[in-house]
């Protein structure tokens, strides 16, 4: 069992959220694990042998509330001080990062060769603390600083990698993009859709198509996927077999336990959508979330012949698109306390090991709300890095912040899908920040040669979106400032004067991250 000692402004704190924590072992996947507070101590009982990770929110002044990591520890009777363990897990990833990204292009800047030394200085003085509260002080100090510089780094690598990637023509064909409404077809709407992206998503969920059995809604699809094709708007088909509650229809559950019944018109589902557009859309979703999203209740052999179905429906009927195996919560945080679940790497492992036939992977990633807690800007390009070893493009196909803290009551959940819980990056989330987290994050995605495809969630806040405030539009149509931010950013990608100079990009003052 591993335990460890937590104090909070030099004091043990009376309660501490551990509904978010979990363990992971040496190759990041998840461990079953029981994780409790009592006392001033986290208890950790895992119910694997071998060295283990925690992962947890924590709060740090300026940096925010985000998923932190110890480094591996073994089991010991004696406690860990929780907050040099954080320090201890960060300084080991920020050294991993600059010999994995900080060699690439010409090595890490001085400002991070100096802090990150000052920073393992305070971890050694806080090693050689005897008193608990006076090394969780320092600890935390340099915990700031820690991910402070990780997220520098993190965007010195990003901006260096756009570059290149420009300078050599290879974001030519990038696709840029977001999700749109089905019933929204207002000029304002489409206006804004034209203004800033070469490529949209329609949702083909199950629940969208056929609400009712055997009576098809394709009025509102007929229409898009004709106004985009007039437009010169690439199309990607989005959620063609998603097994979340809000995508499946209702009466679709009469058969739950059938599995044949389900797959048989999940078959149908599938075709009759590939026939109708096949000629039109250029990216289908062969699946999204089936290793984790599952009111459905199939086995691990279900899901993955449930995934090989629709690839190879899509594949013999639309042979000249891109197939996408979609991911959804690509952290696997779930995977520690859901058996009906696989660890997301490994779902995609084991779909090559079975010979399903995919052209690229796709990534989902929000953060800032209950079930998606935030990340550190480090966090979420090693994430891209681990999917993109497995040597094919890499989609995100969908990304959210929110941009306001409040209930949002027009989303697909009627405002249960709170935001507070989520967590916060650098200050609590507002149409500033969302802005600021689109600027980062594009850069990093972009910056990435396996990164061939970005898109955001929904376009706006009509109701029925699936991410709380994370609409680049409000509910009434008007702009936010991640709206504006994205204009910046394709032009960034696509300089109207040609290609811009790389000293004018490396300038670009990333302190605000």
């Amino acid at each position: 069992m591993l335990k460890l000692k937590v104090h909070i402004n030099g004091q043990p704190p009376q309660d501490l959220d551990v509904a978010d924590a979990y363990l992971v072992g040496s190759d990041d996947q998840p461990v079953r694990a029981e994780i409790r507070y009592r006392g001033n101590t986290l208890f950790c009982d895992k119910r694997t042998p071998g060295l283990a990770a925690l992962v947890l929110p924590w709060t740090i002044s300026g940096v925010g509330r985000v998923m932190l990591s110890t480094a591996l520890l073994q089991d010991r009777e004696k406690p860990y001080n929780l907050q040099v363990e954080l320090l201890r897990g960060r300084i080991l990833k920020d050294w991993r990062k600059k010999d994995d990204w900080g060699y690439v292009y010409r090595g890490p800047s001085s400002d991070f060769t100096d802090n990150f030394a000052a920073v393992r200085s305070i971890f050694a003085d806080a090693l050689a603390t005897e008193d608990e509260v006076a090394a969780s002080r320092l600890a935390e100090s340099g915990l700031k600083t820690a991910v402070e510089i990780g997220e520098a780094l993190t965007m010195e690598h990003a901006n260096r990698g756009l570059v290149y990637r420009r300078d050599h023509r290879e974001l030519v064909d990038l696709d840029f993009g977001c999700w749109i409404e089905p019933d929204c077809t207002e000029k304002t709407y489409q206006d804004r859709l034209f203004e800033s992206f070469n490529y949209a998503t329609v949702p083909m969920d199950w629940r969208t198509v056929e609400p009712f059995e055997q009576e098809f809604q394709w009025g509102p699809l007929d229409y898009w996927v004709s106004w985009l094709t007039q437009k010169g708007i690439a199309i990607k088909a989005g959620q063609l077999l998603r097994f979340h509650p809000r995508t499946v229809p209702d009466w679709l559950y009469i058969w739950e336990g059938d599995f044949d019944s389900i797959r048989d018109n999940a078959f149908e589902h599938v075709l009759r959508c590939v026939q109708r557009y096949g000629s039109k859309i250029e990216y289908w979703d062969i699946a999204t979330g089936l290793h984790v999203e599952n009111c459905l209740k199939f086995s691990m052999e279900q899901i993955m012949e449930l995934t090989h179905m629709g690839s190879k429906v899509i594949k013999k009927n639309a042979p000249k698109s891109v197939a996408v195996l979609d991911v959804v919560m690509p952290w696997g945080d779930y995977f520690g306390h859901n058996p009906r679940s696989l660890w997301p790497l490994k779902y995609v492992e084991q779909c090559l090991n079975a010979g399903i036939e995919f052209d690229a992977i796709g990534l989902q990633v929000f953060m800032g709300a209950e079930e998606y807690p935030c990340r550190d800007l480090m966090e979420v390009s090693s994430l891209l890095d681990q999917f993109g070893s497995f040597g094919k493009p890499l989609h995100v196909t969908a990304a959210g912040v929110p941009s306001s803290t409040e209930p949002d009551q027009l989303d697909a959940s009627g405002g249960q899908l709170a935001v507070q819980p989520g967590g916060w990056w650098h200050a609590p989330w507002d149409q500033q920040v969302q802005s600021r987290w689109v600027d980062a994050f594009y850069h990093i995605a972009i910056g990435k040669p396996f990164v061939t495809s970005v898109c955001w969630t929904h376009l706006s806040d009509r109701k029925g979106h699936f991410f709380p405030h994370a609409g680049l539009l409000s509910s009434t149509l008007e702009t936010k400032a991640s709206y504006n931010e994205m204009l910046s950013m394709k032009k960034e990608i696509w300089p109207e004067g040609g290609i811009v100079a790389e000293a004018e990009v490396v300038e670009r003052p990333w302190e605000q991250y």
